[in-house]
């Protein structure tokens, strides 16, 4: 069998997160320096990127495609809900409870699931995963303020918890991208290529740099303590979840393209933006951060077994 497409897979994200490793070694990105660029990262390219894919995707509604949305946004509802009644059993502290929580049921799918798709199935091929990509990362951040909220001890209150949510830069992203896509189907209106360029160009630039920012930002010297949790939130985002997925697409007779996308939306690690999630709201932070990294590496490694272990069951 040849291994060398999951590979492919796989090695280019280490990459970009080695350039983060050795500039940060080398003292060109400093901590100050990280923050702010993370801090554009988030607030402006993740933005950028989710409306290109949210107004890339407009033409793959089908009643075909909408099924594997549903499957999508049902799959993280139920996770969601399992760990966040299972999870307080066991783990005490409210802190830490939210961001393993969040750490086992909110994956970087906006990173990493699309360059799977386009790796596995051609760039031509990705409209689906972006489709339910473009549903399931906004499901992701509202659930994540939910969890938040719930978890320090507040009656979760409507109002805050609706302007949180429109304030976040992916969701005003997927609105304008929606809101695009119905000017697009409904009026004709289509953007101007001298517009869609630096759109394309900026939302290109989200998912290397954040890469690269995560590689620099990666310490495993306060790890140690945190080694028994960090290993079962590794377990369950990266091996658990991806298999319960896995089990419901062939259950319901799913292959190529549509298990592709689907698979990859949930075998990839813990998002990043989870950890600047938990230090404004009252999480974990640090452990966050743990997290974020740990799967991020691990998953170098399950996302290649993965890929090439259903290459050799003949899945995909």
């Amino acid at each position: 069998m040849d291994f060398s497409l999951s590979f492919n897979v796989v090695f280019p994200l280490f990459v970009y997160m080695f350039i983060g490793i050795a500039a940060r070694k080398m003292g060109m990105l400093d901590e100050r320096t990280c923050k702010q660029m993370n801090s554009f990262n988030f607030k402006v390219l993740f933005g950028i990127n989710m409306f290109r894919n949210v107004f890339g995707a407009r033409d793959s509604f089908s009643p075909e495609s909408v099924k594997y949305i549903f499957v999508s946004v049902g799959y993280t509802l139920a996770v969601f809900a399992l760990f966040y009644f299972l999870i307080p059993l066991f783990w005490k502290e409210r802190p830490r409870a939210a961001c393993i929580i969040q750490g086992c049921y909110r994956g970087n799918s906006m990173l990493f699931a699309i360059p799977v798709v386009e790796s596995l199935c051609g760039p031509e091929n990705s409209a689906l995963a972006s489709m339910c990509v473009s549903l399931v990362v906004p499901i992701y951040n509202i659930l994540a303020v939910v969890l938040f909220e719930t978890m320090r001890g507040r009656k979760v209150r409507i109002g805050p918890l609706l302007l949180n949510i429109l304030k976040n830069p992916l969701i005003i992203g997927a609105i304008a991208g929606g809101a695009a896509a119905a000017a697009n189907a409904f009026l004709g209106f289509d953007i101007p290529a001298s517009v869609m360029t630096p759109i394309s160009v900026l939302s290109s630039m989200n998912s290397p740099l954040s890469l690269i920012l995560l590689g620099a930002g990666l310490n495993f010297g306060s790890m140690k303590k945190d080694i028994r949790d960090l290993i079962f939130v590794c377990f369950m985002k990266l091996v658990a979840v991806p298999a319960g997925v896995a089990a419901i697409c062939l259950a319901l007779g799913y292959d190529g393209i549509p298990f592709i996308s689907l698979f990859s939306i949930f075998c990839v690690p813990t998002a990043v933006s989870s950890y600047p999630m938990a230090e404004q709201m009252g999480g974990d932070g640090p452990f966050a951060a743990e997290v974020v990294a740990t799967t991020s590496l691990f998953s170098l490694a399950t996302v290649f077994f993965w890929v090439a272990g259903l290459q050799a069951a003949g899945i995909i």
